[in-house]
């Protein structure tokens, strides 16, 4: 008898249907472990995503006063009503920009010029930065 023969008679038939389902089970318990870790690194990179779009709609709202020739109070004021952008994020949370403008009570002075992104419905804002202008006169 060769050696082909002998394993097949000593029972080395190779996997059994028993092994192939416990090797399945060991697999997806294994997967159900890592989920977890799979959904927090999604939500991780969500809000990511969230944070650089914010960080991205201050820097904006902080060049337009620097970029201005020569800045004056009512000039910064009216950055300050200009139309609210507002942006929605992939998932689903709309970003809510606000400007605020402080001017000297005397010229020439320093105003400051800050803006803020929140979330719709969380009070604090998750991107914010200000800047100080000179400013020569009111108006």
């Amino acid at each position: 008898m060769d050696a082909k023969h002998e394993a097949i008679a000593a029972g080395d038939e190779g996997f059994g249907m028993i092994e192939i389902v416990v090797s399945m089970f060991m697999l997806s318990i294994i997967a159900i472990a890592f989920l977890p870790l799979l959904i927090s690194s999604l939500q991780l990179s969500a809000r990511n995503a969230t944070l650089a779009t914010a960080t991205q709609l201050v820097n904006e709202q902080m060049d337009a006063p620097r970029l201005a020739a020569s800045p004056t109070c009512s000039s910064l004021l009216l950055l300050e009503t200009a139309p609210v952008p507002v942006v929605t994020e992939r998932g689903g949370d709309e970003l809510l920009l606000a400007r605020d403008v402080v001017c000297p009570t005397s010229f020439p002075g320093l105003a400051t010029f800050r803006a803020s992104v929140t979330v719709s419905g969380e009070p604090s804002p998750i991107a914010e930065a200000s800047t100080v202008v000179y400013v020569r006169t009111n108006g």
